[in-house]
């Protein structure tokens, strides 16, 4: 019959190639919590829940403190815009801070401080995370 084998499905075509985008416990198991491997920046080191900054502390802090918040040094920011990494005041400070690219922060610091530098894949899991929508996962 017409339409068999391979329709609709990866044969043949280069779907599924790509990394599926991260999950939010993926960044924050792997960058935002300080796992003690010398792996990840710390970010939660800081970010603890001190009014003004986004919460790491778990999560959902993490996702209720970013997506959709308003950024309180980069204004009239938003933290993470939902399928706009480009625009993302998270993107920029993290951009700002890696040593990868030439990029100047909005406002405030780079991120993260110190000498705990954020990897170009954690940066693109970010990303990946934010263009895929920010979801609560």
């Amino acid at each position: 019959g017409v339409g068999g084998a391979g329709v609709g499905g990866a044969t043949g075509t280069d779907a599924g190639v790509d990394a599926a985008p991260a999950t939010l416990t993926q960044i924050w198991n792997a960058v935002l919590g300080d796992q003690g491997d010398g792996t990840s920046p710390s970010c939660r080191t800081c970010h603890n829940g001190r009014a003004g900054i986004p919460n790491f502390t778990s999560t959902l802090t993490s996702f209720t403190t970013l997506v959709g918040v308003a950024s309180e040094s980069c204004r009239p920011g938003i933290r993470v815009i939902a399928g706009n990494a480009e625009s993302s005041i998270l993107v920029n400070k993290l951009r700002a801070g890696s040593g990868f690219m030439l990029a100047t922060v909005c406002g405030g610091d780079p991120m993260p401080r110190g000498d705990r530098l954020i990897t170009l894949d954690q940066l693109h899991m970010i990303e990946s995370w934010i263009n895929a929508g920010a979801l609560n996962n």
